[in-house]
């Protein structure tokens, strides 16, 4: 369940849980009342996670104009917006990366309409600081494993690279070495694995799985996860 910002979550798929749930909604409309921030049951939600999902109902109390008080459903739906990144109830993110794919698009439309003439340190700039932010927000947790989304949000780099004439006509890889820029899944992948490289080394102090490393005979790298 969510509300803008407020979320609650659990597993849900035996009836403990499930009542367990409602009963936190409950606490947490209470709390609200209270302190005088309420909620509205009109724009809370309900996303599910999973291939097999319950059919629980929940609801939330709503006060009506003469005082009284009834109980509504809320409402199911199958993605939800959460800061920024549009989560679909099966976490394929497929969603996301369309939404992500078309907003960058728009402004490299409006980058093109807006210069006649690009060099490749203008175009650089200009697409570092307002379109590869994008593709890029939030990507530790949309990550997409299929090749399919990584090719769609690969071709809006693609196309962008195209802005520059004289570099219309040359392969893939060899604009973006020109350009001196990586591919998007290799930053993606870079960024993982410094991320990785902080939780090893004690950057984050939160709760996580214990890393340990281990030294290996096998061919590559001698410390492995």
């Amino acid at each position: 369940m969510k509300s803008y910002d407020t979320k609650l979550y659990t597993r849900s798929d035996w009836e403990e849980g499930q009542q367990d749930l409602q009963n936190d909604l409950d606490e947490l409309q209470k709390w609200s009342e209270k302190w005088l921030l309420k909620f509205h049951p009109q724009k809370c939600s309900v996303i599910k996670l999973g291939t097999t999902k319950s059919e629980t109902t929940y609801y939330m109390n709503s006060r009506n104009t003469d005082g009284t008080s009834q109980r509504l459903p809320l409402s199911v739906h199958d993605t939800e917006k959460d800061l920024g990144v549009v989560i679909d109830h099966r976490l394929t993110f497929k969603d996301h990366i369309a939404q992500a794919s078309s907003k960058a698009n728009r402004v490299l439309g409006v980058i093109r309409r807006s210069f006649d003439y690009l060099t490749k340190k203008t175009f650089v700039q200009l697409y570092k600081s307002l379109v590869r932010p994008i593709l890029e927000y939030g990507h530790c947790v949309w990550q997409p494993h299929l090749k399919s989304l990584c090719s769609d949000i690969e071709d809006v780099q693609r196309r962008a690279t195209k802005l520059i004439s004289n570099l219309r006509d040359k392969p893939y890889p060899e604009r973006l070495k020109i350009l001196k820029l990586p591919t998007l899944e290799h930053r993606r992948k870079r960024g993982d694995i410094i991320e990785v490289f902080k939780y090893l080394r004690g950057f984050y102090h939160v709760q996580h799985p214990t890393f340990t490393l281990s030294d290996s005979a096998l061919r590559g790298n001698s410390l492995k996860l």
